[in-house]
């Protein structure tokens, strides 16, 4: 499966997780690094023709 992302979602997704505001940045905090009850979380990442704002999965025992 070929994977595709428009270049301008790149850069979207790039500006918004640059752009945080004080109170996202004390979130990602608490919950990169799967803190939060063993979830993997994403933020602002493109996927297919569309922009996700957030995601988790629940892949605990998945190394990547």
């Amino acid at each position: 499966m070929e994977r595709y992302l428009h270049y301008s979602l790149i850069h979207l997704a790039r500006k918004l997780r640059k752009g945080a505001t004080e109170a996202e940045g004390v979130l990602w905090e608490q919950v990169r690094g799967r803190r939060l009850n063993g979830l993997k979380f994403r933020r602002q990442h493109p996927i297919g023709s569309h922009k996700r704002a957030h995601s988790a999965s629940s892949d605990v025992g998945r190394r990547e």
